[in-house]
């Protein structure tokens, strides 16, 4: 028994191993140079921070250049720029997105506080650098949108056609002609999957890169939440009514019936101490868990503006118990000479 589940472990860990190495990461580069002169600052610490936990980082050249790669996909990062003689300065909020250069520049005041940390809100670009024939979505633009689902979100973006909410014709080509991917995983289906479960949407309309194939369409890649440093979740439910009140067959308040439950869970499952904390309190996670799930129904997906004609019931029973009915016919011709 134990040799099964040893087993199962590490076939659950190589999995997630694999399906981690398929997301697509991004690249975060930049300048840090002093505010006063212009000149680059060599040899600053940039480090990339995570609900208050170190999650990778490097430092500039002579040049005052700087690039980390492999960073995973999100939108609640915090990059810090440290060097001696200058005020250390930190970025929140920065967007990072799936296969694609995110520039972070720093420019740096002189002073030798230690404990003065200058705090600057990431703004995103209206035009990225490194934007190309590309659109991304976040989580969060997602869930504000009036539509759900990644088809909502595609839609919005220039040479995509919106086909009743559903997405038509990229660039005006045929149908099938877009591929859609999944943390990296082509999908040859259904790409539904719960609207809590999104991190980034991102929308190739050209120059597709080489890891995504010859697609004559376009590319929609959607990566999904991973576990979180901290225990948090959410509920959501939705409902239009869709309840009959009385005989007539009216309604409480429409007639389509719309009800929608969904839920989300995240978190950390094993935990050690951060050899990075001096005190020895802090504790990093190393394997951690999401789950979500999310229940749609639609009593009536179309229904009537004018409302609709039931037959009534005793007439109903009489068609029931007397279907049997004969029928005549005549068939006349005629011929003209």
């Amino acid at each position: 028994m134990i040799k099964r589940l040893l087993l199962l472990s590490v076939l659950i860990v190589s999995a997630i191993g694999v399906s981690k190495a398929q997301v697509g990461t991004g690249t975060l580069q930049g300048t840090v140079t002093d505010e006063s002169s212009g000149e680059p600052v060599p040899f600053a610490n940039v480090v990339v921070m995570q609900a208050g936990q170190q999650v990778t980082g490097t430092s500039t050249d002579f040049d005052g250049n700087y690039k980390i790669k492999a960073i995973k996909p999100g939108n609640d990062y915090v990059v810090m720029s440290s060097v001696v003689g200058f005020t250390t300065q930190e970025k929140r909020g920065v967007v990072i997105k799936a296969n694609q250069n995110v520039f972070v520049d720093f420019k740096m005041s002189a002073g030798v506080k230690l404990d003065e940390v200058q705090v600057i809100e990431y703004v995103v670009p209206l035009i990225e650098r490194d934007g190309g024939s590309k659109n991304t979505i976040t989580g969060d633009a997602i869930e504000k949108m009036p539509s759900r689902g990644a088809n909502a979100a595609v839609t919005t973006t220039a040479g995509v056609q919106d086909n009743d909410g559903q997405v038509g014709s990229v660039r005006g080509t045929r149908d099938g002609s877009t591929y859609t991917y999944i943390d990296g995983v082509k999908v040859r289906g259904s790409a539904s999957i719960p609207q809590a479960a999104y991190e980034q949407v991102q929308v190739l309309t050209g120059g597709v890169p080489a890891q995504f194939g010859d697609a004559t369409g376009g590319i929609i890649s959607i990566t999904t939440k991973g576990a979180a440093r901290q225990i948090n979740g959410s509920v959501e439910v939705l409902s239009s009514g869709g309840i009959r009140y009385n005989d007539n067959n009216d309604y409480l308040f429409d007639a389509q019936g719309y009800h929608l439950a969904a839920a989300s869970l995240t978190g950390p499952l094993i935990s050690i101490k951060d050899r990075l904390d001096p005190e020895g309190k802090k504790k990093k996670p190393i394997v951690g868990f999401f789950l979500s799930s999310e229940l749609n129904y639609i009593a009536d997906p179309r229904p009537s503006a004018i409302g609709n004609y039931y037959v009534k019931d005793d007439v109903l029973a009489d068609l029931e118990q007397n279907h049997s009915a004969i029928s005549y016919g005549c068939i006349c011709c005629f011929v003209l000479s």
